[in-house]
């Protein structure tokens, strides 16, 4: 699989951060004072929405299938979205491919699977959407079942990228790369992956990914949750220092702390405080589950994350915005965060959207729209 020239990539890099350096601070200024005073601004004013998406299989004991957990939702996804206008950034679970590759040389099934995903990335980047690198580091010790066409991700003991040795970082980071871009640069050669979202949101110590950000181009993190944090044996993560609506900022060794001439930029998803003991939440839930329009279109099973939350654990008591959690009794805080600030991430995992959380984004986004000037380009915002 090909790869641009380091020096060639370094070049580029520099040009650009000298480039739009000023610009990324004077905008980032008005985007504050926008984000600030968003309750006094009239309704034709802008607001940001970026739609992040992780195009992955169910990372458990059972992986599901292609066509369930990423083909079919994926599809219905964007088709709401281009509705109204809006684009999509698919973090792609490039650590699967380079599995996937690997397999699917030696079955049918499984090339089937590598052909499905390519076409639809094509798809993805003809109609304006972004896909870019997502690394979950613990598919080097996942099994394949031939027969069943699935796979079985049960040994976590790799989740995290910095649980892994020097020379594992370097093979995993690199060969997830070069496969993403051996699926898409046959039809779109000078695309760049500069954007990146870390599995399970690990992206701390982010002196673990730097060196492999800059030899790869990435400039763009997608992974910081704000006012999170868990520490166990699979996830561990503390972005306690960022807020929970926290507009995009610049930042170098650390990032949880804003630098103005840092030469990275974190894009943070936002999030809401939920209430644990809320009866009618809980009620909604379990009704939900058991409707076939309020089921998950994926057919996997996902990491048991609850089995390893420590009791200090934060994430369970803010909510990442998310379509999968856009039921039609939190549409109502949507809009209201929406109101309230000039940036918004939502952060999606199509395997876990239902029939019934499209509705409600096709309801959110007619409102968002009526009521606002939306941009949904991340690019835009810089």
């Amino acid at each position: 699989m090909p790869n641009s020239s380091d020096s060639s990539r370094k070049i580029l890099l520099e040009q650009k951060n000298i480039r739009h350096q000023s610009t990324h601070s004077r905008f980032f200024g008005k985007l504050a004072a926008e984000h600030h005073h968003a309750k006094k601004l009239s309704s034709n004013v802008t607001r940001n929405i970026i739609f992040t998406f992780d195009y992955e299989l169910y990372l458990g004991e059972d992986s599901g299938t292609v066509n369930n957990c990423m083909i079919d939702p994926t599809e219905k996804i964007i088709s709401i979205l281009e509705k109204h206008g809006m684009k999509g950034i698919f973090f792609v679970d490039s650590t699967y491919l380079a599995q996937l590759i690997r397999v699917s040389k030696e079955s049918s099934a499984a090339n089937r699977d590598l052909y499905s995903i390519k076409k639809q990335l094509h798809r993805l980047l003809s109609a304006g959407h972004e896909v870019h690198p997502h690394i979950h580091p613990h598919w080097i010790d996942a099994k394949y079942n031939t027969e069943q066409n699935r796979w079985h991700l049960s040994d976590l003991k790799n989740y995290r990228f910095s649980s892994l040795s020097e020379d594992q970082k370097i093979k995993v980071f690199n060969e997830a790369i070069d496969a993403l871009h051996y699926l898409i640069e046959d039809a779109f050669p000078d695309y760049r992956t500069d954007a990146f979202r870390a599995g399970g949101w690990c992206i701390q110590p982010f002196s673990a990914f730097e060196p492999h950000f800059r030899k790869a181009g990435i400039t763009a993190d997608f992974s910081v949750i704000g006012q999170t944090q868990i520490s166990s044996p699979t996830k561990s993560f503390d972005f306690r220092d960022v807020a929970s609506n926290a507009i995009p900022y610049r930042f170098n060794e650390d990032e949880c702390k804003p630098s103005e001439n840092g030469y990275y930029l974190e894009f943070p998803i936002s999030s809401i405080p939920v209430n644990q003991n809320n009866r009618i939440d809980k009620l909604v839930e379990k009704i939900m589950w058991r409707m076939p329009f309020g089921k998950s279109m994926g057919d996997g099973k996902g990491v048991p994350y609850s089995n390893d939350l420590p009791t200090n654990a934060t994430l369970e008591k803010f909510e990442t915005l998310s379509i999968e959690h856009l039921v039609f009794n939190r549409v109502r805080e949507y809009k209201k965060y929406l109101s309230s600030n000039a940036f918004m991430q939502f952060i999606s995992h199509p395997k876990m959207i239902s029939s019934h959380h499209l509705k409600m984004l096709d309801n959110f986004l007619t409102w968002a729209s009526g009521n606002y000037r939306i941009n949904s380009n991340w690019r835009l915002i810089r």
